[in-house]
């Protein structure tokens, strides 16, 4: 009989040590999971601010387009940012789409960045939008364009004006404006509509009687002149004199004085009453100064008719306050109303509200006013400011051309939309 002792005992140690050594691994590879595991977090915090440091550098290059700062479609090396961290930028443009993948990885971690902008010009809008321009048509359109007595400031001999007029500015500058219209692919697309305003307002129209009497066709959006640019240029050099009132054809049926709110709230109300679906609607007021009179709405407080002169308070559809008040301060008022938008609120000065009024202007219309004159007094100057996306003033005339094309500028500006956004990592080798 075999002595079988021996051999148990021995394969008794053998399995104990191979579970050992299975322990021991296992515990081994614990630790060392653990340790993987510590470096992978500290790479993860590593890359992540690093990335994220480098990230928003090209991030700020991007969104303010920094001139060169990209040519697309580009893709850079890796580039080792000094702390085992190492980035990688992809950039592509297609159609209008401007894409950046912005990648950042360590030994155990990695982090990506998307940021996408997407460009539409407005001339890629054109179906989309009419611009209505309210023009002063008082009769300081007369004044010197400006103080330089060689230039402006002067009469020719036999010449009852000024050698170049405010109103002759305006003119000019309408045609700047209409010219570089006219050089913009699909312009046909984009309506345009010209008004008049003093006391009342009025479309300039594209003919007229001797007596200021309109004959012909109204030069506004929903008119088939409208988007007939040599027409509404004619018009313009025909129907608009050296200075307003009875100096000018489309002028001379709308009174006298000034009310800016007036001029307002004739393009508001037209531009209501349309609304076509997705069409982007602009004003562009200019004005020779600030308002002296005010003409009745119901969303304007306080809602009545103050001429800047009495001889209007009969004979012209409304009734006059009886003593006239300082129409003035109700002027100011009613441009205040007019220029704020149903979003925002404007300070009455001839009566107590709490809260202020909101004003009537549709938000989605964009607004651009300019204002020719010196020393606005603070209320005008604040209400222009703070309710027209972008003011213009300055005191000569003779800047207007500058403006219009400014404005022409502005209003082409790419509507942009910018998306930035943290990505899911691919695995990077």
């Amino acid at each position: 009989m075999r002595n079988t002792n021996g051999v148990a005992v021995m394969m008794l140690v053998l399995v104990v040590s191979m579970i050992a050594a299975f322990m021991a691994i296992a515990w081994q590879s614990r630790i060392l999971l653990g340790v993987y595991r510590n470096k992978a977090l500290s790479d993860i915090i590593a890359v992540s601010y690093h990335g994220e440091s480098k990230a928003n550098d090209i991030l700020g290059k991007f969104l303010g387009d920094y001139p060169g700062a990209f040519t697309y479609n580009f893709e850079t090396p890796w580039e080792d940012l000094g702390d085992g961290t190492q980035l990688k930028v992809e950039g592509k443009l297609i159609d209008n789409k401007e894409t950046l993948n912005i990648t950042a990885k360590r030994t155990y971690a990695s982090t990506q960045y998307q940021v996408t902008r997407e460009t539409e010009t407005f001339s890629a809008e054109a179906s989309d939008a009419e611009i209505v321009f309210s023009l002063d048509c008082t009769g300081s359109m007369a004044a010197a364009a400006c103080a330089d007595t060689n230039i402006c400031n002067y009469q020719p001999p036999g010449s009852p004006f000024y050698a170049i007029t405010r109103m002759d500015k305006l003119k000019e500058a309408l045609i700047v404006f209409l010219d570089k219209l006219e050089a913009l692919p699909g312009h046909e697309k984009i309506k345009i509509g010209l008004s008049v305003f003093t006391l009342k307002s009025d479309w300039m129209y594209t003919s007229y009687a001797a007596d200021g009497t309109p004959t012909g066709q109204a030069i506004k959006p929903d008119n088939a002149i409208s988007s007939d640019i040599p027409a509404i240029k004619s018009a313009v050099n025909n129907f608009l004199g050296r200075s307003g009132e009875e100096h000018s054809m489309a002028c001379k049926k709308i009174l006298t004085f000034t009310n800016v709110g007036g001029g307002l709230i004739f393009a508001h109300d037209y531009l209501k009453t349309r609304k076509p679906l997705g069409k982007k609607q602009i004003e562009i007021l200019v004005t020779d100064g600030w308002s002296n009179q005010r003409t009745p709405h119901a969303g304007c407080s306080q809602n009545i008719f103050c001429p800047g002169d009495a001889i209007y308070c009969s004979g012209y559809g409304y009734t006059c306050p009886v003593p006239l008040p300082n129409c003035q301060m109700h002027g100011w008022e009613f441009t205040a109303c007019a220029l704020a938008s149903t979003q925002q609120q404007w300070q009455p000065i001839s009566f107590a509200s709490d809260p202020w009024p909101v004003g009537v202007r549709d938000p989605e219309v964009d607004m651009y006013t300019v204002g020719v004159y010196s020393d606005p007094p603070n209320y005008i100057n604040s209400a222009f400011t703070n309710f027209s996306n972008k003011y213009f003033q300055n005191d000569e005339a003779f800047q207007l051309p500058v403006i219009l094309s400014d404005i022409f500028d502005e209003i082409l500006e790419s509507f942009t939309v910018i998306n930035v956004q943290r990505l899911v990592p691919s695995p990077i080798r």
